[in-house]
Formats: C-alpha cells, sequence, structure tokens
C-alpha cells in the first residue's frame, strides 16, 4: 500500500514541494548565519569556555554558572529542538551565543563602574 502511495502523483508533487520549501529554509538559515556572523560569535563562546576551563581567565560565580547552565543544555539529550530534526542545533547556538554576549556586556558594565569609581577616589580633594 506504501508503494501505491509512493507512486501517486500528488504524492510526488507533495514531496517536491516540501523539498523545495526544506532547501529554502536551509539556504535562508545559512544567509542569516553569514549575515550575522553566527559562527564568528559561537567561537568566541567555545574561546571563553576553553579560557575558563584553562584558568587564563577568572570570571564571577554568576557567569560560570551561566557558562556550565548553557554547556549543561548543549549536551543534554532534552532540548526545545531537537538536534535530530535538520535545524535542530538552532536553539543550542541562539543559548551560547546570548550567554556570551551578556558576559560580555555584563563585564564592561562593570569593569566601567570599577574605573568610575577609582577615578571618583582619585579626584576626592582632601583639603
Amino acid at each position: 500500500m506504501i508503494d501505491r502511495m509512493k507512486n501517486h502523483p500528488s504524492y510526488k508533487k507533495g514531496a517536491l514541494l516540501a523539498k523545495r520549501g526544506y532547501d529554502r529554509v536551509i539556504q535562508q538559515t545559512m544567509e542569516y548565519i553569514d549575515k550575522h556572523k553566527v559562527r564568528e560569535r559561537m567561537r568566541n563562546f567555545w574561546e571563553l569556555l576553553k579560557d575558563v576551563l584553562t584558568r587564563k581567565v577568572t570570571l564571577p560565580v554568576w557567569a560560570l554558572i551561566a557558562i556550565i547552565s548553557t554547556c549543561s543544555y548543549i549536551l543534554s539529550p532534552v532540548d526545545l529542538l531537537p538536534d535530530l530534526l535538520p535545524l535542530g542545533f538552532i536553539d543550542d547556538i541562539v543559548l551560547a551565543i546570548y550567554t556570551y554576549e551578556s558576559i560580555v556586556k555584563k563585564q564592561m558594565r562593570i569593569n566601567e563602574e570599577e574605573s568610575t569609581q577609582q577615578q571618583e577616589k582619585q579626584n576626592v580633594d582632601y583639603s
């Protein structure tokens, strides 16, 4: 019965349309990846992880928890989008990039506040 269905013209047409739609989604995804420098941003996350593991960089506890949580989610078999789907790694990529950029932005803010406080201490008039 399945063989008869596969030979039916409407089945072949539907399969062809589905393949074209899938190809278009893949093409648009690859264009997005190139446009938004996703590969470079993922590389930055893995470099940060490597630096933390080799202790080249020390981060606050909240940042370590964020990195550990992200890595746990990436390695976990339970996913928002199953990795068996063709675009199943998108949620992992988005989470890794978000974690990296959040850590960098927060750390920059903390560094700016510390430098401002140091400048204020130096500018105090002791007269």
